[in-house]
């Protein structure tokens, strides 16, 4: 930003006060002119009178100007989070309005770093987290991802389509069903690569403001705060399901293992219960 800017961006309250200005002159100009025609007072005396009231007001006007301009781009500086310079204005009113701006400047900054500890706090106990977990926004774009979902899919997840990081229908089904106002989901699928893995992923909606959990504040995915976001979490589940598939094998392999002693204990009990009951060389 130029120092004309400032200038420019004040000019037409410069320009109302210039007309106050004179218009508060004006009085005294009529009561000089009166007096003048009155003859009360001398041509020359009436002149410089008048002169002198008009060099007043601009006097004051242009200090004025100069205290608007100060504070102008003492507030601009603020906003560009350069290192201001705190003017001096030569007015009250105009110091008492650079005491406002630094103490509410103070303050700002006091709420700004609460904030940036809160969004730090939550940051690192996401990233602690040994599930991966993935926040989605409303184009299915992946905003933020923890420690653990970028170890399983990389950093270059982020700020793409979900599509891209996890091919697998029934999720991106349940993300877009949550996305439009659906209820919580929850599905399992399978990841081939590198290694398979079952994963069961629990996809809810996510009412809070994406931007807030994006490292650094970065507008990664330039999602608007009022669309909806989902937050996907996903849960390794492989030692469950194998070791269910260990024990509904252990008991095939059992019950085919037995099948065969049981038969032929089957058969000699029929038959000492049958043909053989009475015959004791038989039994």
């Amino acid at each position: 930003m130029t120092d004309s800017e400032p200038m420019l961006r004040f000019a037409d309250p410069v320009r109302r006060f210039l007309l106050l200005s004179l218009l508060l002159a004006l009085p005294a100009t009529a009561a000089f002119v009166v007096l003048l025609v009155a003859g009360v007072l001398p041509a020359t005396t009436a002149l410089v009178s008048l002169v002198l009231v008009q060099l007043a007001v601009a006097g004051l006007v242009a200090l004025l100007h100069r205290d608007v301009v100060a504070i102008s781009r003492y507030v601009e500086a603020l906003l560009d989070e350069t290192p201001p310079h705190v003017p001096r204005p030569f007015t009250q009113v105009g110091q008492a309005i650079v005491v406002a701006i630094a103490r509410l400047h103070r303050v700002d900054q006091k709420r700004r770093r609460s904030v940036q500890r809160q969004l730090d706090a939550t940051a690192q106990l996401i990233d602690s987290l040994s599930d991966p977990m993935l926040l989605i926004d409303a184009q299915r774009r992946v905003v933020r991802a923890n420690a653990a979902a970028v170890a399983m899919f990389g950093a270059r997840a982020q700020s793409r389509d979900l599509a891209e990081t996890v091919r697998h229908p029934e999720l991106l089904r349940a993300v877009d069903a949550v996305l439009t106002g659906d209820g919580p989901r929850t599905v399992e699928f399978t990841r081939p690569v590198p290694i398979e893995q079952v994963l069961q992923a629990h996809v809810q909606a996510y009412d809070g403001n994406p931007l807030l959990v994006v490292d650094g504040g970065d507008d990664v995915a330039g999602t608007a705060t009022d669309l909806r976001s989902v937050v996907v979490t996903l849960h390794d589940i492989t030692t469950i399901r194998r070791s269910e598939q260990m024990r509904a094998d252990f008991v095939a392999n059992a019950s085919h293992e037995l099948r065969t002693p049981l038969s032929t204990l089957m058969g000699f009990i029929e038959t000492l219960r049958g043909p053989a009951r009475d015959d004791p060389d038989a039994r």
